[in-house]
């Protein structure tokens, strides 16, 4: 590897980190792709195992750890796009096997029955309290409190 392929390699290290912290996934996911983008048709075959190596962390820690959709969602971009570049079989369908999932996932996602009005209200912060709470009540859980 070159030297600007070592910088890359260790940039791949620096993403691959960030992937276990939900907070910096999709970022990282997203990096890896412009990366996997811009670099993987000419890089060197040492540097495209890294790439590939990275890409695979992806589906694992999807498979393993998240299942916010949008998690997925750049999941199962960056498996379209490295299904496309990659030129080993074995490789092909190993990023076929994480699209699949991927939108098997998702789907899995589509299909629960969270579409209710109790949902929607709790993804708003509105929560069904069980107590018959009126102005009395409220009064005496405010003096409580």
């Amino acid at each position: 590897m070159g030297s600007s392929e070592e910088e890359l390699a260790v940039t791949l290290d620096d993403l691959q980190k960030k992937l276990g912290k939900k907070n910096s996934f999709e970022d990282a996911v997203t990096s890896i792709q412009v990366l996997l983008h811009d670099t993987y048709p000419v890089a060197s075959p040492p540097l495209k195992e890294k790439i590939y190596s990275v890409v695979c962390r992806v589906g694992t820690i999807l498979q393993t750890r998240y299942t916010a959709p949008g998690f997925w969602v750049a999941g199962l971009r960056l498996f379209e796009e490295t299904e496309c570049l990659v030129s080993k079989q074995s490789e092909k369908e190993n990023m076929r096997m994480f699209i699949s999932r991927a939108r098997e996932h998702m789907m899995e996602i589509d299909n629960q029955p969270d579409s209710s009005e109790s949902a929607r209200n709790n993804a708003r912060g509105i929560y069904h309290c069980p107590y018959n709470l009126n102005l009395d009540n409220m009064v005496l859980l405010i003096n409580w409190t």
